[in-house]
Parts: C-alpha cells; structure tokens; sequence
C-alpha cells in the first residue's frame, strides 16, 4: 500500500490538470510526497523510541496522503474547480 502511494496520488492529481501543466503539477507532487513521508516516519519513529507509541502503517500513510493534498491544493487551487 504504501510503495504505490506516490503513483495513486500523482494519476487523481494529474488527471485534473492538462498535459502542459502537468509535469510541474507531478513533479511538485513527488517532492512533496518525498518529504511527507520522512517526516512522518521519522515522526512515528520519535513517538515509538520517546513515548512508547507505536502506529500503524495505515494511520501513517492517511497523514501522508491528507498532508500531499493539502499542499498541492494550496499551491493548484484551480485543481479544485477542475
């Protein structure tokens, strides 16, 4: 689930956006994936290693996929209306 994370993420974006925009749209997307997902493993690691909590993959792969969508969205907010 979490290895095709980036590629769900970028086909529902980019099938919205018109193919001169949609490299910038993909590229922007894969950046932001990228570091969503260390900080959110790092973050998981953290709360394991100082509080004792440990989360599931899903739980972590939902954050990462809220946080990409929100970041896209604010910098594409024409996506929305498409």
């Amino acid at each position: 689930m979490a290895g095709n994370f980036p590629s769900n993420v970028h086909i529902e974006i980019c099938s919205k956006v018109d193919n001169q925009g949609r490299a910038e749209v993909q590229s922007k997307a894969k950046k932001v994936a990228f570091a969503c997902t260390v900080y959110y493993i790092w973050e998981a690691r953290n709360e394991k290693i100082f509080e004792g909590v440990t989360k599931q993959p899903k739980v972590i792969v939902r954050r990462i996929q809220l946080q990409v969508y929100r970041v896209i969205f604010n910098l594409y907010p024409d996506l929305i209306r498409l």
